[in-house]
């Protein structure tokens, strides 16, 4: 299957998912999945996930690969990705058949999606970090939640008529690979440390 083949299988599904039921309440929902206070909110359930399940170097390592990993997957797919792809977000490229919901369009190219390599990588930064040593119902809660709510914010990209679904595939497997890299790279570092510490 040829690129230009699969560029219009992506433009036909934008337009069926761009153009798919819409009401008040349900646009109000994706432009709070897309805007940086949602995860603000999020900040009281990282606290309890860390203070109920995790220790103080659990904790570090949770903090610490989360922020690392947000500040690779942005400046990646910025300043890196999108300038050489250089692919047009759809509302761009296919006005005006684009029903563009956002504020504005924003910057001109649009592959990866950086909202989807963020929520992407901070889901499975908390999937790893709950999972640590730990089965109860909640962290599995924790988990599937994270997941979901990454879903969603991908999909909000896709509702509110920025980008096109491959954009967002793109995202959320460019965080998906960093977060699982920064995670298992800093777990090595810290063993490494601690094994230091503790020879006599």
């Amino acid at each position: 299957m040829s690129l230009e083949t699969l560029d219009q299988i992506d433009q036909r599904l934008f337009i069926w998912l761009n153009h798919g039921p819409k009401f008040w309440l349900l646009d109000q929902c994706m432009l709070l999945l897309s805007s940086p206070w949602m995860w603000v909110g999020c900040i009281p359930l990282f606290s309890v996930l860390a203070y109920r399940y995790l220790n103080k170097t659990q904790t570090i390592h949770f903090v610490s690969a989360t922020l690392i990993t947000i500040a690779l997957a942005d400046s990646i797919a910025f300043r890196i990705l999108k300038t050489s792809l250089q692919r047009l977000r759809p509302c761009y490229a296919l006005t005006p058949d684009v029903q563009l919901l956002a504020t504005s369009c924003g910057s001109e190219y649009g592959m990866p999606s950086n909202h989807a390599a963020n929520s992407m990588a901070i889901a499975v930064i908390i999937w790893m970090a709950a999972r640590t040593e730990h089965t109860s119902p909640l962290c599995r809660w924790f988990r599937l939640g994270a997941l979901g709510v990454a879903t969603l914010v991908g999909f909000s990209r896709i509702y509110l008529g920025v980008h096109y679904p491959g954009d967002v595939v793109a995202g959320f497997a460019l965080g998906a690979c960093l977060a699982w890299l920064t995670w298992n790279g800093q777990k090595k570092v810290l063993q490494r440390y601690h094994t230091h510490l503790a020879k006599p």
